[in-house]
Order: C-alpha cells, then structure tokens, then sequence
C-alpha cells in the first residue's frame, strides 16, 4: 500500500488503485491510499471505520469490481462510501496527465461538492 501524507487523518480520504494515482490526487488537494492493486488489505476496513471515503479506482472492469468489494468491506465498519470517477480517462493520472493540475483539482471538487450536496438533501 502507498499512502500520501496526511492520508490516515484526513475526514475524507480516497481509494486508489496505484501509487501514481495516489499521488494525482494528492496534487489535487484529495489526500489518497493506493492499494497498489484491486485488493484491499484485511485491516483498512477498520482503521477507516466510520470515515467519509471517496472509491475511485480505476474507470475499467477490474477498477469497478475493486469498488464494489472496498465499499462493501468499508460499509461493514460504518464507513460513508461514494463513488469517484475520473472524466473521460481511466484513472487519476492518466485525466492528470492530460488534463493539468487546475482542471483535475476543479472536476475532483466539483465532484465532492456534488457528493455532499445530494447526502446534505437526504
């Protein structure tokens, strides 16, 4: 596992599949654990219990099956899931290498401000 400084702490933290990810998003302001794969550890469940986590593994098959196990695992220790996906790209890095640092950062605000809003109505 890779994990970005400030990871573990933060009230919102993101699930990646890889290291460079990880760091894209990080760039970004959204402080993030690569899994360095699609299989989470036994014991991040808990450590995340009850946290406000953001899935954004990859935008492929394998990256959509991980989401669905992490969530449910995540789930089972209270955590609040959501889904994030990349725009038009299959990860983080990839929209970042493409995108630029600003336009990412923006799409990834956008979208948790979209998140909240919709849990905020109920």
């Amino acid at each position: 596992m890779f994990v970005t400084l400030g990871a573990l702490d933060a009230p919102i933290v993101t699930l990646c599949e890889g290291a460079f990810d990880a760091l894209a998003l990080a760039a970004c302001g959204f402080p993030a654990l690569a899994m360095v794969g699609c299989n989470m550890p036994g014991w991040l469940p808990g450590v995340l219990a009850f946290k406000r986590v953001l899935v954004a593994s990859d935008a492929d098959d394998a990256g959509e099956k991980a989401a669905c196990e992490w969530t449910a695992a995540l789930q089972s220790f209270g955590a609040r899931c959501e889904r994030l996906k990349p725009y038009q790209a299959k990860d983080f890095s990839e929209m970042l290498q493409r995108d630029g640092r600003d336009p990412t950062a923006a799409y990834l605000q956008a979208s948790l401000n979209g998140i909240l809003a919709f849990q905020w109505r109920g």
